[in-house]
């Protein structure tokens, strides 16, 4: 079975490296003036926090929200891997509230993507768009047989629909 799946994986295009990978769909690692940027809060985001009780999932919010901003993503994170992260946001808007856990229910960071994708008019990508996006690489084809050129364009056609792209 395992030999199955390997040949599978072997046939599949590899259009880019494990680089090129990380940085169009890898977790956002701030530094400093990221932190500053990417998780301060407009009048919108910060009335859309109030939906959102405890401190865990506030903070959780506003983490999710500035790697959003960042990629136009969503990713699954714990707070080990975040601390950095999760430590700045708590220290800049509870600094009163020990952070030591991280963990928020599933439907809780469900309905926090959809309040992000509202704020900024996005949407997961549904099957129709999966369709579309599959007319249009035959389109993008036609122009260039080049596989990065054909991605390039799919994720284009994505950013302008204002669709979170799935998953490489």
């Amino acid at each position: 079975m395992k030999h199955q799946n390997d040949d599978r994986t072997q046939q599949r295009l590899q259009i880019l490296g494990e680089d090129e990978i990380e940085a169009m769909y890898g977790r956002p690692l701030f530094n400093h003036e990221d932190r500053v940027r990417y998780f301060s809060l407009s009048a919108l985001e910060k009335a859309a926090l109030k939906q959102f009780h405890t401190f865990q999932s506030r903070i959780f919010y506003i983490v999710q929200l500035g790697y959003f901003k960042a990629r136009q993503q969503f990713f699954t994170f714990s707070l080990q891997e975040v601390l950095a992260d999760a430590s700045y946001v708590q220290q800049t808007y509870f600094p009163d509230f020990s952070l030591t856990d991280f963990g928020i229910a599933k439907g809780t960071r469900g309905k926090q993507q959809r309040v992000i994708l509202d704020l900024f008019g996005y949407r997961f990508c549904t099957r129709a768009e999966r369709e579309l996006l599959v007319k249009r690489a035959e389109q993008a084809a036609k122009i260039s047989s080049k596989p990065i050129y054909i991605l390039r364009d799919l994720l284009q056609c994505l950013a302008e629909r204002r669709v979170v792209a799935p998953s490489y």
